[in-house]
């Protein structure tokens, strides 16, 4: 939402801009100095830009009623805190970070925890082909089924009572083999399960350094744009060049804006999915102990908000 608050403000500042290019150049083509193209372009200009401000309020809006929905409040306007620019940079990621850290995804306990249930399933089913009953009676002396147990026919059978087939025609068998490949696609699961936490730790930590990279270049450009805007603006007030230059590192700049905008957002959000990913941030329990920080299991595993930096914890608002 940040991300199109930010967009809309620039619409509205270019707006602003080119209006005061139109009303400048209208007056220039009533006292003839300038053809009617330069008011046809600057007045489309204009409109382009009018045009991207509904855009933004529309998604604004469906972003504010969606978020008042998710706290189960009726749709109405979210108070946001600093703009999209002035959000402080994320902590630094350390190196050496443990692959310990995934244990704490619930997907990954989910899938041991199954494994761990699935394995037991084996011995259940081995223990279902040996037949139930006491094997001591009085006083730990032999029970009477014990001495009363015999087969018939490939059938267990306790002082004539039937108890189930030996082998049952190697159903009992086949059932422990079938939890074995059970387990064994248990095990596959869960192996998945970690390869995948793996892939979404380094997309993220990729997506991180390469948006960070791309922040760069294009706020370069930006700044390129805006002052190749004011040199061209002199330009053609001299009547060095054509409006066409104008309209052009206008057009550059408003899109190296909007697009500054959008990397901003998706560079932030490469930190939420490292954050997710990592099942919970990068501050480990012992970290949080030397910073007399609160270790509760719901608690530990999340970044502090403010800790002054010892023992190595890292401060999540400090700039980089």
């Amino acid at each position: 939402m940040l991300d199109f608050h930010q967009r809309l403000a620039v619409s509205q500042k270019t707006l602003e801009s080119r209006q005061g290019s139109l009303d400048i150049i209208q007056q220039r083509f009533d006292k003839g100095i300038i053809p009617e193209i330069d008011v046809n372009q600057a007045q489309i200009q204009k409109e382009i830009a009018a045009a991207s401000i509904p855009r933004y309020e529309r998604s604004i809006a469906l972003t504010e009623n969606g978020l008042s929905i998710l706290i189960g409040e009726l749709p109405a306007a979210v108070q946001i805190g600093k703009e999209l620019t002035a959000q402080t940079a994320p902590p630094a990621i350390p190196t050496g970070l443990p692959s310990s850290l995934l244990e704490r995804r619930p997907d990954i306990a989910q899938a041991e925890y199954l494994l761990k249930a699935q394995t037991e399933e084996i011995g259940i089913a081995v223990a279902m082909r040996i037949p139930s009953f006491t094997l001591t009676g009085l006083l730990g002396a032999a029970s009477n089924e014990l001495a009363g147990i015999s087969t018939e026919g490939g059938v267990w059978r306790v002082q004539g009572t039937m108890l189930g087939p030996v082998f049952n025609f190697g159903q009992n068998a086949r059932r422990v083999d079938i939890e074995k490949e059970k387990t064994q696609q248990a095990l596959f699961r869960y192996e998945n399960t970690v390869l995948t936490a793996f892939r979404e730790v380094e997309d993220a930590l990729v997506e991180i350094e390469t948006y960070r990279n791309q922040i760069a270049a294009v706020t370069n450009q930006r700044n390129a744009a805006t002052n190749a805007r004011a040199l061209s603006k002199k330009r053609y007030d001299q009547g060095v060049t054509s409006y066409l230059e104008v309209l052009e590192t206008e057009r550059q700049l408003f899109n190296a804006e909007l697009e500054l905008s959008d990397l901003m957002r998706q560079y932030l959000s490469a930190y939420v999915n490292l954050y997710k990913a990592l099942g919970g941030g990068w501050v480990s329990k012992s970290e949080m102990i030397a910073a007399g920080q609160p270790t509760g299991d719901l608690y530990w595993s999340r970044p502090p908000e403010n800790v002054n930096g010892e023992a190595g914890v890292v401060n999540v608002n400090a700039e980089k």
